[in-house]
């Protein structure tokens, strides 16, 4: 800021000498020199305009840089929330199992598929029960069942 001033004050001043050199007589010469002044003048507030407009530009680019970086966050935030509902919804429908049925806990394993477009209520879809060992045993059709009232969606049983 302090060279534009110091270019306006600069250009007063050899305008002011540069015109005061002509003689009066000389009128043509007069408008020429004033002329030449006042487009040099606007040449220098130009500039001022064209830094302006280039910081603004710069100002967008990082409000979208910002942008962008907070639309990942929330991004990472809600797909943290959605694999920790699934890893607790699955370790709540393990417990039961083992509860109700008596398995032992590395029997039994869930998978579950969910609707995540809401992360505040995300919906379970298909549920994946894999048996293993004793919990092979068991009825299929009372495992089901009991699934299907407890969670409410469609359960596939598969026996290792």
């Amino acid at each position: 800021m302090n060279g534009y001033i110091i270019a306006i004050i600069t250009i007063s001043i050899v305008a002011g000498i540069g015109s005061s050199l002509v003689s009066t007589n000389d009128v043509r010469l007069k408008k020429h020199i004033n002329f030449l002044t006042s487009l040099i003048f606007l040449i220098i507030l130009i500039f001022p305009i064209k830094d302006a407009m280039d910081k603004v530009n710069d100002i967008k680019e990082n409000i979208d840089s910002f942008v962008s970086s907070i639309s990942s966050s929330v991004d990472y935030s809600n797909n943290l929330i959605i694999n920790t509902s699934i890893d607790n919804i699955c370790s709540g429908i393990e417990k039961a199992l083992i509860d109700e049925f008596k398995f032992k806990e590395d029997d039994v394993e869930i998978k579950i598929e969910v609707n995540s477009k809401d992360v505040e209520a995300v919906q379970i879809e298909k549920l994946k029960i894999f048996l293993y060992n004793e919990a092979t045993w068991c009825d299929e059709n009372k495992i089901e069942n009991y699934i299907e009232n407890l969670v409410g969606c469609e359960v596939v049983i598969k026996k290792a």
